[in-house]
This record gives C-alpha cells, structure tokens and sequence, in this order.
C-alpha cells in the first residue's frame, strides 16, 4: 500500500481510533508525510510520555533537534507515514526506531511535513527500571548517530547488581537502496 501504519503490540485497549486517527491526516493532506501519535497515560495522567521520553528523548530532542522538540511523545510506537517517504530512510534496530524515523522524517521532508495526531487514552504495561535502561541507551545512541555524534558501538551499560549489558547501534538501510525482486537475475538451476 502507499500508507504504512505501525502500533505497538502491548497495548490493551487497542481500537479503530488508532489506525483511523494515524491515517486520516495522510489521506486528507498530500503536504502530510509523516504521522506521530500520542495519547494520555493513565499510570502518569495527562499526555506526557513515559520514563524514558521525559529523562532521555525530549532532553535530547530540546539540546540536538530543537525544531522536534514540539513532539508530545516522540518515544510512541504509533506511527504512520508515506510508503514514499518511508522506503527513503534507515530504520534503526530496536528501540531507537521511533526516534530515528522521526528525525529522519523531518530532515527528509521537514517539520512541516509531520503532524501529530491525539490517540486518547492508551493502555500498555508498562517497563521496570532495569528494562528501561537498555531502552534509554538505544535512544542515546539513535540520536547522538543523528546528530553526527560517534559513540562507542557497541556500548557497555553496566549497573548496580546487574551483569553488564552490551549494546550495539545498528539499523537497516533505506529499502529504496536495495535491488529489488523484480531486478535481480534468478539463480541459474
């Protein structure tokens, strides 16, 4: 299809209102390249992000990516966008996805180009301090590799307690880069 839609798959009270709420700004305004959604919290209240948005992302987006730093939830697993546009970028390997796609979006098409959509209320479980870790850290890495920032790849995060966890930066590159099926000559028998 020409729209590509993601959802996180732990949410609990997963309903149409997400898919259609992603979607409508795509089919109703061609200027519109890109859809990031965000919604309230009940654990937290209001429409604010988690642990890791708040301490991490936002923190990052206001130093390094000012002009995203409008961004309710730039952490949030509900994104839709431009089959066109999304097969021009990189997709980043875990956690950083969101983040990546969503500073690549904007370098791409400009802020312009992205709008953010109210998904109501939105249940999911929520992470542990120690599952949040490796979390924050591929979010650092994303967007410090963003910023033109080299880090350590891959990293060590180590915490009280808890063996050392290596992290590495990885992330496929933009589908529009690869040959495709139709262009490739099929193995001779």
């Amino acid at each position: 299809g020409d729209i590509v839609v993601w959802v996180d798959a732990d949410i609990t009270d997963f309903g149409s209102r997400f898919i259609v709420g992603l979607v409508g700004p795509l089919l109703t305004d061609p200027r519109i390249s890109f859809v990031k959604g965000y919604y309230e919290r009940p654990t937290n209240g209001g429409v604010g992000g988690g642990r890791t948005t708040e301490l991490v992302a936002r923190p990052l987006l206001a130093t390094l990516f000012p002009h995203l730093s409008t961004i309710v939830q730039p952490l949030s697993g509900e994104f839709a966008g431009r089959r066109s546009l999304l097969e021009r970028l990189p997709f980043v390997r875990g956690y950083g996805v969101d983040i990546g796609l969503l500073i690549d979006a904007a370098e791409d098409v400009g802020p312009a180009g992205i709008v953010q959509v109210d998904l109501g209320t939105r249940v999911h479980r929520n992470r542990s301090l120690e599952e949040l870790g490796p979390q924050a850290l591929t979010v650092l890495q994303t967007v410090l590799d963003r910023a033109g920032v080299r880090s350590a790849n891959p990293a060590t995060l180590c915490r009280p307690g808890l063996p050392p966890l290596v992290r590495g930066f990885s992330e496929l590159p933009p589908l529009d880069t690869l040959p495709s099926s139709r262009d490739r000559t099929p193995a001779l028998a």
